[in-house]
Order: C-alpha cells, then sequence, then structure tokens
C-alpha cells in the first residue's frame, strides 16, 4: 500500500487531550434534539410563513449533521446531486450549489476524521498512477491554447473529483459504509426514474428534472447494476421477486429515457450476472418475458423507442456529432502523441462551445494530456478491473458481496466513460475505480483483527 506519510509519522495527537469526546453518532442525536426543541419554541413566536423558513432551516441543520456523520450517504449524495439541483423545488428551497456544499462537508469530515485518528489515509499502490496524469495536467496549462478552460477543469478534477477519489479511504472504515453507499446510490437512483415515470404516454424521451435524458439513464441504470451485482443474488428466489418491482421501475425508465450508454452498461451487467450468479438466469428470464410482453402497454414514448433503435440500425451517423468528436480527438492525439495539446485544449479545437470534450474519456486524455498520460490512465483501469475480478474468484474472500456490486458497478461505469461526459462529469467512475482496493484494505484489516481476538481470548 502507498503510504503519504512514512509509517513512523503520524498527525499531531490532539485526541488525547480530549480522551472521553463524544463519538458522532451521540453528538448527532444531541443536535437534532436541540434542533427540535428550537424548533418547537420558535412555533408559537413566528408566523406561518416564517415557519415555513424555520421548518426549512431545521431540517436543512438535521440533514447537515446526516450527511456529516454518515459519509456512505453523503458520498452517494455527492456523485447524485447535479441531477437533483436543478429540481426547481429543492432550488428554491437550496440557494447554492449542492454539489458543492456536500463536497464541503466531505472536505470537513475528512479533516475531522484525520484529526481525530491521528494517521494519515494509507492509499493503495496504484494511486501512484495519478501522479503523472496531475502532473501533465499541471504542466499543460503552459501551452494549452485554453488557459482559463484549463485552470477551470484542473481546479474541477483537484476538488471535486479528487474529493471522491480519495474520500472513501478517509471515511470509509468498515464494510458497512461502503453497504451504505450502494443502498444510497440505488434510492437516489430510484427516486429519480420513479418521479420521471410520469413522462409515461408522452411522445418526448423521458428526463429527470427538465432536460437530463442520460442522467436519467445513468440513475436508472445504476439501480440495475446494482439490483443485478449486490442486492438480488443473495437473496432466496422469493425475496428476488419482491424486488422485481423497483427493477421494473428503474428499467422502464431508463427505456424511457433513450440513453443508449446506459442501456449498453445494463446490457453488460445482465451478461456478467448471467455467468457468476446462475441463479438469477430465472429471474433475468422472467425480465425478458416480460419486457417482451409489457412494455408495449407502458406507454414508452416513441422517441425513446427511435433513438435506441439506432444501436442496432447499422447506420454509421446514428452516434451524431460525437462520431466526429471523437475522430477530432484521436486526430490531435496523433498530431500530438507525447504531451496532447493542454488540458481543456479539445474545446479551442472543436470552435462548439456546445461540445468541448470527445464524450471517452480516454480519447479525451490522449488529445489533451498525451501519450504518457493516457497509459498511466489505462493501467489505472485494468489494475481495478483485475483487482475486482481478483476478489471475485478468490475463495474465502470476507466481502465477496460487495465485491460483485463494485464489478457490476466497473462495468456500468465504464460504459458510460467511453460514451458520454468529460473528465469531470465522470467522477462517479474515478470513485468507483478506487473501491476494489478498498475492499481489499478492509479485508487484510479485517483478517489482522482476528489473530489479535485470538490472542486477547487466549
Amino acid at each position: 500500500m502507498l503510504k503519504l506519510a512514512s509509517p513512523d509519522r503520524t498527525l499531531p495527537d490532539f485526541t488525547a487531550r480530549f480522551p472521553q469526546m463524544p463519538s458522532s453518532s451521540v453528538l448527532f442525536t444531541a443536535g437534532a434534539l436541540a434542533v427540535a426543541a428550537a424548533v418547537g419554541i420558535a412555533l408559537p413566536l413566528v408566523g406561518l410563513d416564517q415557519m415555513r423558513w424555520v421548518a426549512a432551516g431545521a431540517v436543512g441543520l438535521i440533514g447537515t449533521g446526516m450527511l456529516f456523520t454518515r459519509p456512505g450517504i453523503a458520498t452517494a449524495l455527492f456523485l447524485f446531486a447535479g441531477l437533483f439541483k436543478s429540481d426547481p423545488t429543492l432550488s428554491a428551497f437550496v440557494p447554492f450549489d449542492l454539489t458543492a456544499a456536500i463536497g464541503g462537508l466531505l472536505t470537513l469530515a475528512c479533516v475531522v476524521k484525520l484529526f481525530r485518528s491521528g494517521r494519515f489515509p494509507e492509499f493503495p499502490k496504484a494511486y501512484a498512477l495519478y501522479l503523472p496524469i496531475v502532473l501533465l495536467m499541471i504542466a499543460s496549462l503552459l501551452y494549452t491554447p485554453n488557459f482559463g478552460t484549463g485552470v477551470d477543469k484542473l481546479m474541477k478534477f483537484a476538488v471535486f473529483t479528487g474529493l471522491g477519489i480519495t474520500c472513501p479511504f478517509v471515511l470509509f472504515d468498515s464494510i458497512r459504509q461502503v453497504r451504505v453507499f450502494f443502498y444510497t446510490l440505488a434510492l437516489l437512483g430510484l427516486i429519480l426514474s420513479s418521479q420521471a415515470l410520469t413522462g409515461l404516454g408522452g411522445s418526448e424521451r423521458l428526463v429527470a428534472h427538465g432536460t437530463l435524458t442520460i442522467q436519467l439513464g445513468v440513475a436508472a441504470g445504476t439501480v440495475i447494476a446494482l439490483a443485478l451485482g449486490f442486492f438480488m443474488p443473495s437473496l432466496s428466489f422469493r425475496r428476488r421477486v419482491l424486488f422485481y418491482p423497483v427493477a421494473a421501475a428503474a428499467a422502464i425508465a431508463l427505456l424511457g429515457s433513450g440513453a443508449r450508454g446506459p442501456l449498453i452498461g445494463v446490457v453488460c451487467c445482465g451478461l456478467f450476472a448471467m455467468w457468476y450468479f446462475k441463479q438469477l438466469w430465472l429471474d433475468l428470464g422472467i425480465f425478458a418475458l416480460a419486457g417482451s410482453i409489457g412494455l408495449a402497454k407502458v406507454g414508452i414514448p416513441a422517441a425513446s423507442i427511435n433513438y435506441l433503435s439506432t444501436l442496432v440500425s447499422g447506420d454509421a451517423s446514428a452516434m451524431g456529432t460525437r462520431t466526429g468528436l471523437m475522430g477530432l480527438a484521436w486526430r490531435l492525439f496523433r498530431e500530438h502523441p507525447l504531451l496532447g495539446v493542454g488540458i481543456g485544449g479539445f474545446g479551442f479545437y472543436t470552435r462548439d462551445p456546445e461540445n468541448t470534450f470527445p464524450h471517452n474519456l480516454f480519447l479525451e486524455i490522449a488529445a489533451e494530456l498525451g501519450f504518457f498520460a493516457l497509459v498511466a490512465f489505462t493501467a489505472l483501469v485494468l489494475w481495478a478491473s483485475w483487482e475486482a475480478f481478483r476478489q471475485l474468484r478468490e475463495r474465502g474472500f470476507p466481502y465477496a458481496r460487495e465485491a460483485a456490486g463494485v464489478f457490476s458497478l466497473l462495468i456500468f461505469g465504464f460504459i458510460q466513460m467511453v460514451k458520454s461526459g468529460d473528465m469531470n462529469d465522470n467522477r462517479s467512475m474515478w470513485l468507483l475505480i478506487g473501491l476494489p482496493f478498498l475492499l481489499r484494505s478492509l479485508a487484510e484489516r479485517e483478517a489482522s483483527r482476528i489473530p489479535e481476538a485470538h490472542a486477547t481470548a487466549a
């Protein structure tokens, strides 16, 4: 494991001064009770109109405490916050950027965790591959044709994407936090999927909060990927049947969104489930039969069906503008193979403010940062995938269920990063790349505790 500091270097032991510091759960409970008491006192003192804002503030304070003390929930919300902040109802009560706010809470939680533990986290050896990528990002500011855009992109990567890369190794100190993260991801995806179902029977593709078709597909696909890799395999058939409505709602939202990348990702997750979980063959057969019979009756918009049909039409122009953008990225890589055109430079060559990235993360890194960054990123993805696959095949791995969920999410996320989004849009994939190494670290930590427990008992 790669350490940020040598084994004998630790943070100052501030916790020794406060040996009786209460746990985060106790602090959160006390804070929630205090807020509830304050609302009760304020109720007779203010009018009903003002009370709406008092209640909103109280909910906000309690929610802030929950996010601060439950890192699995906060991390999932951090990934999906961009999909919820476009909700007009939510934006009326949240006059600030939701992603930045949750990111700030996560950063504060990391600082507090480091303060209380007194130790720097251990990152996997694979994370050394981030060094050439980040160094080339910084160096390329010297020659990028889009300096302002490059600085903005670098700062977003360092602050937001970097937080997703590092925070699980600081905050997820038990397998329970990984499970909470999975549960929250699935719940958020199901909420977005359910909200979009109100558009069934219309003529336009289903969307999440107005205009987000691909994002709706990603949210719904995440639910299905977790269902196939994490939730359903551990259940008996009778209990899996109870999960069918959840999977059906996500599948209808996915098809209704017309998002091709998420659909391909879900199909790949289904193939993985058929290979690894033989007990799911019956379930997948039921899904296929129900889909062929019932989809025509649920009102999937014709625009969605027509858009998805381009996947099998054989028409080379089905990718539309993205084909040209990917071709441009490949040309720029061939013309500037070693160092690329510089971070943020791709948009300079497209001359189109609406299309500033090639919708393929490998091509984006190759075009903007060059060969060395491309090799480092490819090695990082392969290393994470191999570690996840090893955990699937390793007998006795204590977190095999979670490993299957991570592998399913990696499959789904890989399809998204080669099909849509830019470097920072795909921050969820950067986070997922670290989860196989996190599971290995937690398993090794658990294995080291067993001999200690036996020795103590003896």
